[in-house]
């Protein structure tokens, strides 16, 4: 392999996973430091990056990650999310897309002024919102739950109809660059059908033959190394049958998968998580490191114009005009008409029309780079306003309103069920059918479920539940639960407690250290026994400076409403539902 290859591959890798780290720490989406990176390192930076060098490898590295991207985002639907808001996802898809490409056509004609074939490409490479990007901001900002379902399924499908649509656009871009219209729509029509028939027969292979004989061999860690050879097989398949049917193809074999619901989809997910962010990271510094804003350098404010206009204009009146009733409201039809970044499958279909149309680089440089500007531009955007215009529009969802898992039933965790059920959803995961009955009965919510299903968990994030606690008198089984929890709803959101004073036992022990609720001090048992014999009560307090020995808090109150759970070493002051022992424990 060619040296500058070879550096260029290693360090976008390296560059790539190091700016999603650094994203996580600072809680912003990582697109716009994937995009830095890779100028600063590419011919208008330090030019380490030598992305000429690889040539049509690069094009074959998009074709695979458009693969593994599409595949992630169809595993990461569920019709029971799609329930929330069915009527608005529709609606989005069916009119916002075609308007967004329209309008997108229309602004590169008039602003750009290219010509009519390359116009019309670049409108239909543009309407996607990215789940790469969209993603990133879902788990750094607190969203209703009925913009985050939105947002997502729009993200996914709107990078499938961006990938189909442009593929199918540069399909009829001749050498005379002449647009041959007359069969657009039957060929749309059947790259729709193959596409479709492709992924359901992929899926259902990989669902009901590939898995279930990968599960014989008990070796789990197999599950998502063959979803991913399956993803390219279906992919590359489709491609192989009609040109431009392999995104589509790939995507609805992903959602088939996440429909059956089997119980091979998490392990599958949680590698196609870890993959697809080297993926990501690696060609976001690749393709923005190819790019050289010199090149097109008199025509900058046209490309500013054109970005802005497609964000402040189009946009926003795509969005107005396919929902034009009252659900969504209207603060959250203003949010989703702000908040519409591009990702890297856009920039992809972009790279891959300047390689697939000869003799007209100038056109396709200009493509190319106003394409990287849309997409740096709504990136930035939304990394920076993202969260203070949900809070300007009212759409936050406070983290003190969101639901309560509580594992372990007792009557500790019933009187707490009890009390944090007049300010937040609360329901019980419970395996045993006898308990299950008897909160039934006494009117509390629960689910008589696995605790170490990955299903439950995806089922009680769709439900708006994003917080647990493991309340049970068994220590090892409190952090078997956080861990398995933590993995769906983010290790800052599960608690355990103490269950014994002592154990005499291993403990299971996560990737990450349990937080425990409440206090180092409290154990559930010796709750217990306080509460049976009178020495405890649960009373509401106002603590304002060093809590007392024998006061254990448990709830803050927070003045807008809802409630946050007391942990473990955190300094305690306001509100509080506490623990009141009568004597110091």
């Amino acid at each position: 392999m060619n040296h500058g290859i070879m550096q260029t591959l290693i360090l976008a890798v390296v560059v790539g996973t190091g700016c999603y780290a650094f994203s996580l720490r600072m809680r912003v989406p990582a697109i716009l430091l994937y995009l830095l990176a890779g100028m600063m390192l590419g011919p208008m930076g330090l030019g380490l990056l030598h992305v000429e060098h690889m040539g049509h490898g690069l094009f074959i590295l998009v074709e695979i990650g458009v693969a593994i991207i599409l595949l992630e985002g169809g595993l990461s639907l569920s019709t029971r999310s799609f329930k929330k808001a069915p009527s608005a996802i529709g609606r989005l898809l069916l009119v916002t897309i075609p308007l967004t490409a329209a309008g997108g056509a229309l602004l590169a004609r008039q602003v750009l002024h290219l010509s009519w074939d390359l116009a019309i490409v670049f409108g239909t490479l543009i309407v996607v919102t990215g789940p790469t990007v969209i993603g990133p901001l879902l788990k750094t900002v607190n969203l209703s739950q009925r913009l985050e379902v939105i947002l997502h399924w729009e993200s996914i499908w709107g990078d499938v109809a961006g990938v189909v649509l442009s593929a199918l656009a540069l399909k009829f871009v001749t050498i005379s660059g002449a647009l041959e219209i007359s069969n657009v729509a039957q060929t749309f029509a059947v790259s729709i059908l193959t596409g479709a028939l492709v992924g359901l027969a992929g899926g259902f292979a990989l669902n009901k033959i590939i898995f279930p004989w990968l599960a014989l061999l008990q070796e789990r860690q197999l599950m998502g190394i063959m979803a991913l050879a399956g993803g390219l097989g279906i992919f590359f398949g489709a491609q192989a049958i009609m040109p431009s049917t392999g995104p589509l193809a790939v995507a609805i074999a992903g959602f088939y998968l996440s429909y059956r619901r089997d119980k091979f989809l998490y392990t599958i997910r949680h590698f196609k998580d870890q993959l697809s962010v080297i993926v990501i990271s690696t060609l976001f510094v690749l393709l923005s490191g190819s790019i050289n804003l010199f090149q097109v350098q008199d025509q900058w404010a046209s490309i500013l114009l054109t970005a802005l206009a497609l964000g402040l204009i189009v946009r926003p009146i795509a969005v107005f005009l396919a929902l034009p009733f009252s659900n969504p409201p209207l603060r959250e039809r203003a949010f989703i008409s702000a908040i519409s970044p591009r990702g890297i499958l856009a920039l992809a279909a972009a790279f891959y029309a300047s390689l697939a149309v000869s003799g007209r680089e100038h056109e396709l440089s200009l493509l190319l780079i106003t394409t990287f500007a849309v997409i740096f531009i709504s990136g930035a955007f939304t990394t920076v306003m993202g969260k203070p215009l949900a809070r300007l529009l009212g759409v936050l969802e406070s983290p003190a309103k969101t639901g309560l898992l509580l594992v372990g039933v007792n009557p500790v965790s019933m009187q707490l069920a009890d009390y944090a059920s007049k300010q937040v959803p609360v329901s019980f995961l419970d395996t045993d059918n006898d308990r299950c009955l008897m909160l039934e009965e006494k009117n509390m919510t629960s689910l008589c479920v696995d605790v170490l299903d990955d299903a439950v968990y995806d089922d009680a994030r769709e439900e708006g539940f994003d917080r647990l606690v493991a309340m049970t008198v068994d220590d090892a089984l409190n952090q078997l639960i956080c861990q398995k929890a933590g993995l769906h709803f983010g290790e800052d959101n599960v608690y355990a407690v103490h269950g014994r004073p002592n154990n005499g036992y291993i403990e299971a022990k996560p990737p990450y250290d349990v937080q425990y609720a409440f206090a180092e001090s409290f154990c559930l048992t010796e709750a217990l026994q306080a509460l049976e014999t009178g020495r405890a009560r649960f009373e509401e307090r106002n603590l304002a400076g060093p809590v007392p020995d024998n006061v254990i808090p448990i709830f803050k109150l927070p003045s807008e409403g809802g409630l946050l759970l007391s942990r473990a070493g955190e300094e305690s002051i306001g509100q509080h539902l506490c623990l009141v022992f009568d004597q110091a424990q």
